[in-house]
């Protein structure tokens, strides 16, 4: 009797046990994942320039570019990311702004980075004007600039505000404009005045204001290919840091 009771407290003993280290396990896991939640600068970044893991190619008419359905996946979740006590105002920012362009961003409208500088906004060209020409298609760029304005009115982005124009390295010929300087200075402009007209409670201050064109001299991809050359098709937009 006596040793069958020391069975059972022995098997009893190990039962605990058992359950003990799987407790401990478990606990390990959670702050192994809380501690890789840390770095969300990191998956932000991912999730942003995710945006170029698809191909780009002008589909036809030559007016809007092509989809990353993996991009679509991840953007859906941006919201949703872990947030950090150690996270800046800028980085706060910029999941903000992610977050509010992300359509336009898996549409391929647009391009949406983090630099030095602060916030750079890309507006792919092909999209928003014809093949060598500055008049801006209002109805393409529209809802896409309300939403910019929009950051630019909140106090993150309280900083000055850049608007370079640029293009490929193909000579544009048969236009009004003599070269790629002047061809991308008037798109810069009309998207500056395209965003001065949005709707707002908040006047922008001209001070906060600079516009460039830098023709093809700062490309971001190789001119080599179509898609690189379409991609060096823009007007970004830059929202300083503060």
């Amino acid at each position: 009797m006596a040793l069958r009771s020391k069975k059972t407290i022995v098997r009893r003993k190990a039962d605990w046990l058992t359950t003990y280290s799987d407790m401990v396990t478990l606990l390990m896991v959670f702050f192994i994942i809380l501690l890789s939640f840390g770095d969300v600068k990191e998956v932000r970044t991912q999730i942003i320039l995710s945006a170029f893991s698809g191909q780009l190619g002008l589909q036809s008419g030559g007016r809007s570019l092509e989809s990353s359905e993996e991009f679509e996946t991840l953007g859906q979740s941006i919201e949703a990311l872990p947030s950090s006590q150690d996270e800046t105002s800028l980085e706060r920012s910029t999941n903000r702004a992610a977050a509010i362009l992300n359509p336009y961003v898996r549409s391929k409208y647009i391009r949406v980075i983090e630099d030095e500088r602060g916030l750079v906004i890309s507006l792919f060209t092909d999209v928003f004007f014809a093949p060598g020409e500055a008049e801006v298609d209002a109805d393409a760029i529209g809802d896409i600039l309300q939403n910019i304005r929009l950051l630019m009115d909140s106090r993150e982005f309280g900083g000055n505000i850049l608007v370079e124009g640029h293009t490929d390295n193909v000579p544009y010929v048969g236009t009004e404009y003599r070269d790629s300087f002047a061809l991308s200075s008037a798109r810069a402009w009309e998207v500056m005045n395209a965003i001065r007209e949005v709707p707002s409670i908040y006047p922008l201050n001209d001070k906060r204001i600079s516009v460039h064109g830098y023709g093809a001299n700062r490309p971001v991809e190789e001119n080599t290919t179509p898609e690189g050359r379409a991609y060096n098709r823009r007007v970004d937009i830059i929202l300083e840091n503060n």
